[in-house]
């Protein structure tokens, strides 16, 4: 069992095999995966680091080999680095966000609960593996919808979370999530509807442990005009806000998309307009004001 110790600068030395940081930093010598994940999970904490690396009064600190690990690491071991972005599948969007989402991003995705925004996170399961935490529909309900929808789906594992502790029960269901796995929570209100504190706790959690994994996690929130409070502590401690909005102009409905925070990435200026009918498209064609 690896013991860890905590320390204001904890300080980082390689094992006589694996190459230096200078070694690193000119591109000479390669990362084992193991040293790679470990210090990878120290430089995001910054507070911890392995015994096995640490000797006090040598070596560097932990944050200093962030960059160095971003560029080498992933490169020389093949552990995805949190720089690399995960697609959600659908072209047009993922090349206006560079190719899809940083990978350990937690994204809160606001929509309207009368929209087909779920055909998101329908699309999404056809990624990668899914772990889909559904707080209100059952689980049979979300298997037929996938089973019958008519864009492309994956097949998630649906787990239905119960409302007496849905924090608990959420946060034990995540911990089995394994490497490149997305995490939907759909929808996210239940949780929103808890302790504020506890919430910060538990969105704190969700969000190193897609770090960790290399994932991604989508908390479905629906704006409907009477928001639960913790809806602010959600989008403030996301890494990116998806905006889902309709507007209707005579007999027309309007979908639009807005990504007004992205940490990591560029969010966008301008919203995309969406068609959320068998599946999601992007509509390419120019606007006439």
């Amino acid at each position: 069992m690896i013991r860890y110790r905590t320390a204001r600068r904890p300080m980082v030395r390689w094992n006589a095999h694996q190459p230096s940081v200078r070694d690193i930093s000119t591109g000479r010598a390669f990362v084992t995966r193991v040293a790679t994940r470990e210090l990878w999970t120290a430089w995001w904490r910054r507070q911890t680091v392995p015994c096995r690396y640490w000797r006090p009064g040598h070596g560097v600190h932990a944050s200093d080999i962030g960059d160095k690990l971003r560029s080498e690491g992933a490169r020389s071991t093949g552990v995805v680095a949190s720089s690399t972005r995960l697609p959600l599948g659908i072209g047009p969007l993922d090349r206006r966000l560079d190719g899809g989402l940083p990978a350990g991003s937690v994204v809160a995705y606001c929509a309207p609960p009368a929209s087909q925004s779920e055909l998101l996170l329908y699309e999404l399961t056809a990624m990668r593996e899914t772990l889909y935490l559904t707080t209100d529909r059952s689980e049979d309900a979300v298997a037929d919808a996938l089973r019958t929808a008519t864009c492309p789906t994956g097949d998630p594992e649906i787990r239905f979370v119960p409302g007496d502790a849905p924090l608990e029960n959420a946060r034990r269901m995540i911990r089995g999530v394994g490497e490149g796995t997305n995490v939907i929570v759909d929808a996210g209100d239940a949780l929103e509807r808890t302790d504020r504190g506890r919430y910060e706790r538990f969105l704190n959690e969700l969000g190193n442990h897609v770090q960790n994994t290399a994932g991604l996690a989508f908390l479905h929130c629906l704006r409907s005009g009477s928001e639960p409070d913790n809806r602010t502590a959600t989008e403030h401690m996301a890494d990116v806000v998806f905006d889902l909005r309709q507007e209707r102009h005579g007999t027309e409905v309007e979908t639009r998309l807005g990504v007004p925070k992205f940490r990591g990435g560029r969010a966008l200026s301008e919203t995309v307009k969406l068609e959320l009918e068998e599946r999601v498209r992007v509509d390419t064609s120019r606007d006439i004001a």
